[in-house]
């Protein structure tokens, strides 16, 4: 249920492993999903088959968009990568903070900005308690504006339900800050 509420993803495939079963499930979701992905490499640094054969395994285990380097222009670049017909490839050593950069410029150059409905809208992706036993929903907003104190109606097949935000949390790990309002694209409980 998380995945619904991706705009984008990062898929980790370790060097020395090469593409396991559980890439090709987490793959197999991404697509369903229509999730654009980014690859990294990791553990670059640790014996392995060589880059060549990683990208080639990539390649025929998972798509043929996996393509290291091309001479298209970024906005064709970003394009087909929110189509989810090229999957950028970095690789690195995340522990060594190697190919981190070159990652973290790629994604910047080539993730679109999403456009949001101005109407409030919502995805609950999640369901949790808090420490005192209060029940969370975690959202994802994909329109307009959640407020603190907003009354939200909305539909759970035929019925109908309405509900008050009591607030609006941040979360950072097990920490998290009040906000009186999360925009469009952003995540809360």
């Amino acid at each position: 249920r998380t995945l619904r509420a991706l705009d984008y993803a990062i898929l980790v495939v370790g060097a020395n492993d090469g593409v396991q079963g559980h890439t090709e499930t987490l793959w197999r979701l991404l697509a369903r999903y229509d999730i654009p992905t980014f690859i990294y490499i990791n553990k670059i640094d640790l014996e392995n088959p060589g880059r060549d054969a990683l990208l080639a395994q990539l390649g025929q285990r998972l798509s043929g968009g996996c393509l290291e380097a091309g001479e298209l222009s970024v906005a064709t670049l970003s394009r087909m990568v929110a189509e989810r017909k090229l999957f950028p490839c970095f690789a690195g050593s995340a522990l060594k903070d190697q190919g981190v950069d070159e990652l973290l410029d790629g994604i910047c150059a080539l993730m679109r900005e999403q456009a949001w409905c101005p109407e409030f809208a919502a995805r609950v992706y999640r369901v949790s308690r808090g420490d005192r036993g209060e029940r969370l929903a975690w959202v994802k907003v994909t329109g307009g504006t959640l407020h603190a104190k907003q009354v939200i109606n909305g539909r759970s097949g035929a019925e109908a339900w309405e509900q008050k935000v009591d607030q609006v949390r941040i979360y950072n790990g097990e920490k998290y800050e009040l906000a009186q309002e999360v925009a469009a694209g952003g995540i809360c409980a």
